[in-house]
């Protein structure tokens, strides 16, 4: 081990978690490697979680507490950045905790293999105190005790060994500050940095053993049966950003690696944001609103126009807004995403030119759209389709006869 001790950062977001944070304080201020800045960031709680961190605070110096409005995980996670001073840092969720030689191991392998970021498997214990390991990256770095950023990165998109919690490793500082990496969204905001993260890291390792304890509880946030619709908005979004902000192409072989693993990754994630919105749908009964258009080059100016005004026009009763995307130039497959943000459905145009002559082929066509569509909002709801577009009135009449709905035709 280098002799010169380093500071970390240790950077813990709480909200409402007063039930866990008492052993989370406990777990991080008993560490053997005590050269330990600790900021927890409380994000506007609504129970105890101020008051006991406030207790903590009294009985250690190394502990600044921060209380700020109610604004998310991300939103907190920024703020323990702002005011970390410490060469390395380690966020700990509030309501997990760390084994006692956590730190040691962690630093020592920072600085004996000069890296930017430590990755640590984690062992998630469940309410029955049962433990399973995850976050195992062993597969990655079975040849290799340190990879640059990029070829890890390229490496777990090959292998399924995302895991991109951002806690429980540790990380330069510099990578943060010198890269203008931060957190946003409401939800998945690891999954938003792991990918920049990767990016602009030269040197990553990983521990062996895990030592970081992942509480798995059915009330956090990743449980909860009533945001699946913002984490699916969520998700699509951060694809979004990755597509404008990350696709690197140079002539670099390992960026055209990085760029060709990010796209796979864009793909896993707007599957992933499509499922857990067919989750959403299968468990509301809230009635739908189908908003039926046809995909132009001009239809993204006009689109968030026509939807504000149904929306309006439908002010007094919850809904949940679909558009169907029929005929998109741009697309080769049906494809799920995010406009203005509302969930959409978007479908290739027909392989044969689609014209007022060819009966069949629209017929076949829209049969087809409206089975992808039909089996994925079940039975037994109110369904309003509202067309925007002329030419699908056998669609529409799929709708009516074999779900009950209601159809309005818009003319221009």
């Amino acid at each position: 081990m280098n002799d010169s001790k380093s500071l970390i950062s240790v950077l813990v977001p709480s909200y409402n978690t007063a039930k866990y944070i008492g052993q989370c304080i406990e777990s991080i201020t008993s560490q053997t490697y005590n050269l330990l800045e600790i900021i927890i960031v409380d994000d506007g709680s609504t129970d105890n979680t101020v008051n006991i961190a406030q207790e903590y605070s009294a009985m250690d110096d190394r502990i600044k507490l921060i209380s700020t409005p109610h604004r998310g995980v991300a939103e907190a996670r920024n703020t323990c950045l702002k005011y970390a001073t410490g060469e390395y840092i380690l966020f700990v969720d509030s309501d997990d905790w760390i084994d006692p030689k956590f730190c040691t191991d962690l630093i020592n392998k920072a600085q004996i293999t000069s890296t930017d970021i430590v990755f640590s498997p984690m062992l998630m214990v469940s309410s029955d105190k049962s433990m399973r390991i995850f976050g195992d990256r062993s597969v990655i770095f079975n040849s290799a005790d340190v990879l640059t950023g990029p070829e890890c990165f390229i490496k777990v998109v090959e292998t399924g060994c995302i895991y991109p919690m951002v806690a429980g490793n540790l990380y330069r500082r510099s990578l943060f500050n010198n890269n203008s990496i931060i957190f946003k969204g409401a939800y998945h905001e690891d999954e938003y940095s792991f990918p920049f993260l990767l990016k602009y890291a030269n040197k990553v390792c990983s521990l062996d053993k895990p030592k970081y304890f992942y509480r798995k509880r059915a009330d956090s946030i990743m449980n909860n049966k009533y945001n699946l619709k913002d984490r699916a908005i969520a998700l699509v979004e951060i694809a979004n950003e990755f597509e404008i902000k990350l696709i690197p192409w140079s002539t670099s072989t390992t960026n055209r690696k990085f760029a060709q693993s990010l796209l796979r990754q864009i793909y896993t994630i707007k599957s992933k944001a499509q499922a857990i919105y067919i989750t959403y749908i299968s468990q509301t009964c809230n009635p739908i609103v189908l908003l039926f258009t046809e995909k132009r080059r001009t239809s993204n100016y006009e689109i968030g126009t026509y939807i504000s005004h149904i929306e309006e026009s439908m002010s007094n009763i919850t809904c949940d807004y679909i558009l169907i995307e029929m005929n998109a130039h741009d697309k080769l497959e049906p494809e799920f995403s995010i406009k203005k943000g509302f969930p959409c459905y978007s479908f290739p145009k027909f392989k044969h030119r689609i014209s007022n002559n060819d009966y069949f082929g629209q017929r076949k066509y829209q049969m087809g759209v409206f089975y992808f569509i039909a089996s994925r909002l079940g039975y037994g709801r109110k369904i309003i389709c509202h067309l925007n577009a002329n030419r699908y009135d056998f669609i529409s009449n799929l709708f009516k006869e074999r779900l009950d709905a209601r159809i309005i035709f818009t003319e221009h």
